[in-house]
């Protein structure tokens, strides 16, 4: 013991020296893994920053796709809608493919430009005769009716719509067998139509559903134009005064179908112009 005390007096400074290098060893590898570890930790921060940016980068010029792709489908729904059918028998006693045959077809678009405060509104589409889109074709929406195609270039379309003076669509109620009119536009609010032609006999309420009455086969008969919003009489007239709030709002629209009646040539060429819609 002596002699390690004598050791240790001899070589104190050293051993001084040796415990202050130890600790400052110990000090400073500490400081470099904490160094190292936030480095890492930022690092890992920034990836995944940028990551997720560009996974939404990616996810929003995928939606385009997606998109089109969610509207083929729906329009291959639409297809197989009661309406898309045309009844080959005036019952059904059994179940076979000679009941029905589809009727109408539809083709999906994207609404490009649209207006809503002129005397005739418009839509323009991003599908043209390259499409087999045609001048006379029906177009609606999920909720409702939109107009018909008047002009067609090889990539674009042009719809007039509802809303518009000069246009008359014909429509009934869908409750009421053989109640039919004409619905026009006003000109004074675009979310909303008339319907003429209704006389005051027939009783009608407030929320009552109008569709489509599909003669001339612009349209399939049953598509919704909207629902009563106004009922009143006309002083001195036989029909009554209706509004019909449409089902459709052309300020959001920004997708439509187009509807191809397969039968549309054979009933034209049938009837000529002895019929109006």
């Amino acid at each position: 013991m002596k002699n390690l005390i004598n050791f240790l007096k001899r070589f104190r400074d050293s051993v001084i020296f040796l415990i202050l290098q130890v600790i400052v060893l110990s000090i400073f590898f500490s400081s470099k893994n904490y160094h190292k570890t936030s480095f890492i930790n930022s690092s890992s921060a920034v990836s995944s920053w940028v990551t997720e940016k560009r996974n939404d980068v990616t996810k929003h010029f995928s939606l385009e796709k997606e998109n089109e792709i969610l509207m083929s489908k729906n329009a291959e729904l639409m297809a197989y809608q009661p309406y898309s059918f045309y009844h080959l028998q005036n019952r059904i006693y059994s179940v076979n493919d000679s009941i029905f045959e589809q009727q109408y077809e539809y083709i999906p678009a994207n609404v490009i430009k649209t207006s809503v405060n002129r005397r005739d509104n418009y839509l323009t589409i991003d599908k043209g005769s390259l499409q087999n889109i045609t001048e006379g074709m029906g177009v609606i929406t999920n909720n409702g009716i939109v107009g018909f195609v008047v002009n067609v270039s090889p990539h674009y379309a042009l719809i007039k719509t509802v809303l518009s003076e000069r246009l008359n669509i014909s429509a009934k109620l869908k409750k009421q067998q053989g109640v039919r009119g004409q619905i026009k536009w006003d000109g004074a609010d675009y979310k909303t139509v008339q319907l003429h032609g209704i006389t005051n006999d027939i009783h009608i309420n407030k929320g009552d559903e109008v569709v489509t009455k599909g003669s001339k086969g612009i349209f399939p008969e049953g598509i919704t134009i909207g629902h009563i919003s106004k009922v009143s009489a006309k002083n001195g007239e036989i029909t009554l005064d209706l509004n019909v709030e449409l089902s459709t709002n052309f300020k959001t629209i920004n997708t439509v179908y187009l509807v191809k009646n397969l039968f549309k040539t054979e009933q034209d060429q049938l009837e000529g112009d002895l019929f109006d819609e």
